[in-house]
């Protein structure tokens, strides 16, 4: 007799039913790598950017380089720059960037105020990790930097000059701003004054430094002269500078003596070349009577040399002289006083009289030899004469002063 044993239901799927879930999952997941791998990525090299110090008025600009690291295109889709003063020329609505391409931005910063200035730039992209990405900016405005001129004198008197000879004068330019001094033209207005062409090479001044130009009164004719000379510069609030200049012009008189063989009533002849005599007797020219000196072409007597009761007087002489020439000065003392004399380096006094003290430096960075001499007798006169070396510079200052007691 046969015997049978039961048997529970059965778990087991069909085949087909088993093998279409094992394709599915694994197209599923072959899908996902896929996507996976082919999405963008946007790269930058820097999350801040400092701008350098940038003038009022001015612009200045940064490159931002963004990389798509990705494998499938980079879609910016906007650009939004919050903050003062920055801004992205020419800015277009979407960008796309191919796998391991680059796209530049180049952000301008003008600043319209002195201080310090932030922003920030949100990308916006169809990176999944980076679907805003910020970028923050920092910058500073700054004062710009402009050239000053300044020159120390509105004018320049050449006073008296002998007809046909010439008398020179320093004009000192000096930069005070903080940017370079360009003087691009020099113009006369004006006979009889000229400016020294040797001197137009020193056009170009740094900030703090200055440069001396030579003026030259030149007389062909006695009488007045004035004229304008007009400094043409890259200073914008001072384009044309303007400097008056005047001067006479002098006709040299022959100097004479009336002479008696019976008396002796010599001419008296003063600094400035008047005379006076006594009984008329027949002319006879003769020598001046001041210290001998080698003809100089600028030599210009001061004449007179007086100082009033409350203070000091000063004159100046200025020129050019023959090496190995001398120059003689005379005055005339009314009141009891000490008297100074300050003498361009390379040129020394020739007297027994002074007593050198020191090489003094001025403000304008000029320097001079000092001479003084103590007490000078009132109603006196006494001659002075100064004598140029061999190696001396080629223009003279000579500074005379008077301080009463």
């Amino acid at each position: 007799m046969l015997s049978m044993q039961q048997q529970g239901p059965s778990c087991k799927l069909p085949n087909f039913i088993e093998k279409g879930t094992i394709q599915m999952l694994l197209i599923i997941m072959i899908f996902s790598f896929i996507m996976g791998c082919s999405t963008p990525k946007l790269m930058v090299e820097s999350s801040s950017y400092n701008f350098a110090d940038t003038e009022l008025g001015e612009s200045a600009g940064k490159d931002i380089t963004i990389e798509n690291k990705g494998k499938a295109e980079l879609k910016i889709n906007n650009i939004d720059i919050s903050g003062e003063r920055f801004y992205l020329p020419g800015q277009k609505n979407a960008i796309v960037i191919y796998p391991n391409q680059k796209y530049v931005l180049n952000i301008k910063f003008t600043p319209n105020e002195s201080g310090i200035y932030s922003g920030i730039m949100s990308i916006n992209s169809n990176d999944p990790a980076n679907k805003v990405f910020n970028i923050q900016f920092q910058g500073k405005g700054i004062e710009p930097k402009l050239p000053e001129i300044k020159v120390y004198t509105t004018s320049l008197d050449f006073q008296k000059v002998n007809i046909d000879s010439g008398l020179k004068k320093p004009l000192l330019i000096t930069n005070t701003g903080n940017a370079i001094l360009l003087i691009s033209d020099l113009k006369i207005i004006g006979d009889g004054f000229v400016v020294d062409k040797m001197n137009q090479a020193q056009l170009k001044i740094a900030p703090n430094e200055a440069a001396s130009l030579n003026i030259e009164f030149k007389p062909v004719k006695s009488g007045n002269f004035s004229g304008v000379l007009n400094v043409y510069s890259n200073d914008m609030k001072n384009t044309i500078t303007s400097v008056t200049l005047k001067g006479e012009g002098n006709e040299i008189a022959p100097i004479i003596n009336n002479k008696s063989s019976q008396n002796n009533n010599n001419i008296m002849t003063s600094a400035d070349g008047t005379t006076s005599k006594g009984k008329s007797e027949p002319p006879v020219v003769i020598s001046d009577p001041r210290p001998p000196v080698t003809p100089v072409k600028n030599a210009n007597y001061l004449g007179s040399f007086t100082h009033d009761e409350v203070k000091g007087t000063m004159r100046q002489q200025e020129g050019t002289m023959e090496r190995n020439s001398e120059m003689a000065f005379s005055f005339d003392v009314q009141k009891l006083g000490d008297f100074e004399i300050l003498v361009t380096p390379g040129y020394e006094l020739v007297s027994n009289e002074f007593s050198y003290t020191e090489i003094t430096t001025f403000t304008d960075k000029s320097r001079y030899k000092r001479y003084f001499r103590e007490k000078v007798a009132p109603n006196s006169s006494f001659a002075v004469t100064i004598k140029r070396k061999e190696n001396s510079p080629d223009n003279y200052t000579f500074i005379f002063k008077l301080f009463p007691r």
